[in-house]
């Protein structure tokens, strides 16, 4: 079935091709002469857009295909532009995600870090000891009520608000102060109209860092939490996802928006796999030993990245008001 006309790309990625690069310098030390240089194009931000516009015959956009490059953060900049793109009418529907694969020059530079987990992340655990390195790809697709209306189609859930902002703190450490990450989740219930006690699950970036993990926490508390004489006495139930997908880096965003989708359909949070000993110094509501099953009207989905980059996304079984 050919793509409507006014169909946009939006995507992340961090790794770009490098992975195949790889393969090429591979080749390139046993046989110069025979080394597959075609490799080397796939080094290309823009090249997942194009073949995905080749598989599925976008010959034409109204606007040229965008590729977000802000690592953790890019697939939630990617939905951000494309339901902007959407709501300002220069397109109708919007091909928006993220995708990643394994490399070694990324599981290299976190090992350089001292960041990686041997045995897996353990989010919001008190022997935290860094995070797990994935690969993958989420792609929504988005598309204005009108244009679902004409196709005949009820939408999985609604993008209810966006929030973005950065603090460039440090280029690689998250502001402990967490001031511009809770800025953001307060942009996005804004926008979503929603007040902090009408989020019903949170899923957190939660990367198994001692800092992120620590930084989350307090941006968290600083929402929906500030004058509770606890953390749990107010914060929506949370976990991350981590453990069971890896960190996926610029398709995070994607895969997690995904998966606040799915708990929104079947009314059922996934659990904080793989924290055996939750921090108290974090005081978090984790869903523990098994997944949460509750009526989930709303989803706010947290990511945090390098350069101090900070986003969070509202999504809700229905369009607006009352959730």
């Amino acid at each position: 079935m050919p793509a409507p006309q006014r169909t946009g790309i939006f995507l992340a990625t961090t790794v770009c091709g490098m992975d195949q690069t790889e393969r090429f310098y591979a080749q390139y030390r046993v046989n110069p002469e025979t080394a597959d240089t075609a490799l080397m194009r796939r080094l290309q931000p823009f090249e997942v857009g194009a073949l995905i516009a080749k598989r599925h015959g976008i010959a034409h956009t109204p606007i040229a295909p965008q590729v977000c490059l802000t690592t953790c953060v890019g697939s939630a900049m990617a939905i951000a532009a494309a339901a902007d793109a959407i709501a300002l009418g220069e397109c109708d529907l919007a091909i928006a995600g993220g995708s990643e694969a394994l490399c070694r020059v990324v599981l290299s530079g976190f090992h350089a870090l001292k960041v990686v987990a041997p045995d897996g992340c353990r989010p919001f655990d008190k022997n935290r000891p860094g995070i797990t390195v994935g690969e993958g790809a989420g792609i929504l697709i988005l598309e204005s009520a009108a244009h679902a209306k004409q196709r005949g189609v009820a939408p999985l859930a609604y993008v209810r608000g966006v929030g973005i902002t950065c603090d460039a703190y440090h280029l690689t450490a998250p502001d402990p102060g967490a001031k511009q990450a809770a800025r953001a989740i307060r942009d996005a219930l804004r926008r979503a109209a929603l007040a902090p006690d009408q989020i019903d699950y949170i899923n957190a970036h939660g990367t198994g860092t001692r800092d992120n993990d620590a930084m989350e926490t307090a941006a968290l508390r600083a929402v929906f939490a500030s004058h509770a004489a606890t953390a749990t006495e107010k914060i929506p139930p949370v976990s991350s996802t981590k453990r069971s997908t890896g960190h996926t880096f610029g398709a995070a965003a994607a895969i997690e928006a995904i998966l606040c989708i799915k708990a929104l359909r079947h009314n059922c949070a996934p659990l904080n796999a793989g924290s055996t000993e939750p921090d108290p110094a974090l005081d978090l509501p984790i869903i523990r030993g098994e997944s949460l099953s509750k009526p989930l009207r709303t989803a706010l989905s947290t990511n945090f990245a390098f350069g101090g980059n900070n986003t969070a996304m509202v999504f809700s079984r229905e369009a607006g008001g009352a959730p």
